[in-house]
């Protein structure tokens, strides 16, 4: 039996903690990323004095901030998402650049030129996307909420989507307390020297490493895998870093829900069945679920929720090489069932301060030890259930400094039973009567 509760971290001392962020100094990456640039004119000296406004155009969150005399700005951290950047001086025309993607784990540069007018106007630049112009040496890959939407995915993990950067493979987990569950390997590594964080908190097993709680596809919103040259502020890590930014509600309010099937009339023989020569065996696996999400106060606080079920009825086929005659050829059903629940408030509580609360919860059992090579009286069951909270503040503290608090809370609680009192019995591949 296993059971721990850990990963809880509440940064309260600013700068003792790197909570307080200088402006040109290292981003703490987290649930977002940063935005910054220069502001010049068309002779291309800096321009200061320049209110830089940056408009969520699906949440309404904005935050502004002033060019320096050198004409550059910061935002150390924005909330991933799309926005429109907006500069005003007094006279000089207004730029306003829409489409401007801030992507997770990531510092990105926007560069703006203003000009000189008599009269007031404004220069309005539409564009879907903006091009990423990244700032920093890290190699990664960022998977957006497009390619998870509408790239095909074997059992709907957001991880199959990580092999997108180069150097990376995907392997079940090989640890029984993750039964179904996919783990990124890097740079031919077994992916458990991968650090995984999910909206800024520690995700990562301190036992076996890799990923420890799963989260359903349907909450993610984007995430991105880091492989080489990222900042020693991840820490934990020789083989790379996974961050990943959970879904928020919108200012509209949206849902969905789902059903994806598999029977046993879609397969074919595998191997084994053919040897055995008894037939294909019982498949069966649902997955179904739903999610919600919109507005709690316009343009101030939102929400989103998603629950998502697997079950998968599966039976493999006893083969004692004649041993034991009389289990040659049974059946032993297998049946694996995992919930995974996910829920997120945000709340933007002034034009300096932010707020996100996430809950996580998934539970799941498989069978333990099954193999042709075993007695139905020899499997076990392996029982699994996960919990985390985490709250994070962000607090714009002044032009140059900005603060972030992240407290998480998880508890893991693992049992593997036995299903019968009986005798164990092994068939060691070889043994002949």
């Amino acid at each position: 039996m296993r059971s721990f509760a850990t990963h809880a971290r509440l940064a309260l001392v600013c700068a003792l903690a790197c909570g307080i962020l200088l402006a040109g100094g290292a981003f703490a990456q987290t649930s977002g990323g940063a935005l910054n640039g220069k502001v010049v004119d068309n002779s291309g000296n800096p321009v200061g004095g320049v209110l830089i406004t940056a408009t969520n155009t699906a949440t309404g969150f904005s935050r502004s901030a002033n060019s320096g005399a050198d004409g550059r700005y910061t935002f150390a951290l924005l909330p991933a998402g799309t926005y429109n950047v907006k500069a005003e001086a007094q006279g000089m025309r207004t730029v306003e650049q829409q489409g401007v993607g801030v992507q997770v784990a990531s510092s990105r540069t926007l560069d703006l030129q203003m000009e000189l007018s008599a009269v007031e106007e404004a220069i309005v630049v539409t564009a879907q996307e903006v091009p990423l112009v990244p700032d920093s040496p890290a190699i990664g890959t960022v998977v957006s909420q497009k390619e998870l939407q509408s790239l095909p995915l074997n059992g709907r993990q957001f991880a199959n989507l990580a092999v997108l950067a180069p150097g990376t493979q995907l392997a079940y987990n090989a640890d029984p307390t993750k039964p179904g569950q996919l783990t990124v390997a890097l740079n031919g590594g077994i992916g458990r020297n991968v650090n995984f964080t999910v909206d800024g908190g520690d995700n990562t097993d301190d036992t076996i490493g890799g990923a420890l709680q799963n989260f359903n596809l349907e909450s993610v919103q984007e995430f991105k895998i880091q492989t080489m040259m990222y900042k020693a502020e991840y820490g934990r890590s020789s083989g790379g870093v996974l961050s990943v930014v959970t879904k928020t509600g919108s200012n509209e309010f949206h849902g969905s829900a789902w059903e994806f099937a598999r029977r046993k009339g879609l397969n074919s023989e595998t191997e084994s069945e053919k040897g055995a020569g008894h037939g294909k065996q019982p498949y069966k696996r649902d997955q179904y679920g739903a999610s919600v999400g919109g507005p709690i106060v316009h343009d101030k606080a939102h929400f989103f929720a998603t629950y998502e079920k697997t079950k998968r009825n599966t039976a493999y086929l006893v083969d004692t090489d004649s041993v034991l005659p009389q289990f040659d050829g049974l059946s032993v059903t297998t049946p694996f069932k995992d919930e995974l629940l996910t829920g997120k408030a945000t709340w933007d509580i002034n034009a300096a301060q932010y707020l996100q609360v996430r809950y996580g919860w998934q539970k799941n059992a498989d069978k333990y030890g099954q193999s042709a090579l075993a007695a139905p009286d020899s499997l076990g069951t392996v029982s699994n259930e996960y919990k985390s909270i985490l709250a994070g503040h962000t607090w714009q503290l002044g032009p140059s400094a900005l603060n972030e608090a992240i407290f998480q809370y998880t508890k893991f609680d693992n049992l593997i039973s036995a299903d019968s009192q009986a005798p164990t019995i092994y068939f060691p591949s070889g043994v002949h009567q």
